[in-house]
């Protein structure tokens, strides 16, 4: 777990949250990039996964990959501030609005991350060849240690 602390605290502060979310709330990044602030509930600590990104050259919005994977998830409380600074700073306003947008408020992408990524990695050193997807199984192995579980 010091390592997803060092990677979020090398990342631009806009992302952040991101990576608490992958590894804490077990998100794709489809899910990250498709979640919309109705679906984040801070209050409750959970997220609710029913909306992703595919990305075939534009952005496809959809379902997630299975209905196994349409979940609510339970947060850790020491992630709610991270989540609630967040919102407040740089996620799309309403309640449709995405919760990582890019620099100029566009809808997230893999490639209007990847510079900030691999920039984070280097400066916390962690292997460049980490992907997003690893923190989920970071996420995973620790709730499992927990005795946590997504619900549907």
């Amino acid at each position: 777990m010091p390592e997803v602390y060092r990677l979020a605290d090398a990342i631009a502060p806009r992302y952040r949250a991101l990576v608490l979310l992958a590894t804490f709330g077990n998100m794709r990044w489809g899910e990250l990039a498709g979640l919309r602030r109705r679906y984040l509930d801070l209050d409750g600590r959970c997220v609710r996964i029913v909306e992703t990104v595919y990305e075939f050259g534009q952005l496809v919005k959809g379902t997630p990959k299975s209905e196994a994977s349409k979940r609510k998830t339970f947060l850790p409380e020491l992630i709610i501030p991270e989540l609630q600074r967040h919102l407040d700073a740089y996620a799309a306003p309403g309640p449709d609005g995405f919760v990582f947008v890019g620099v100029k408020g566009g809808q997230l992408r893999r490639s209007n991350f990847s510079k900030p990524w691999a920039r984070a990695l280097a400066k916390a050193g962690l292997p460049g060849d980490l992907h997003v997807h690893d923190l989920r199984h970071t996420g995973n192995t620790l709730a499992g240690e927990a005795g946590l579980r997504s619900v549907s």
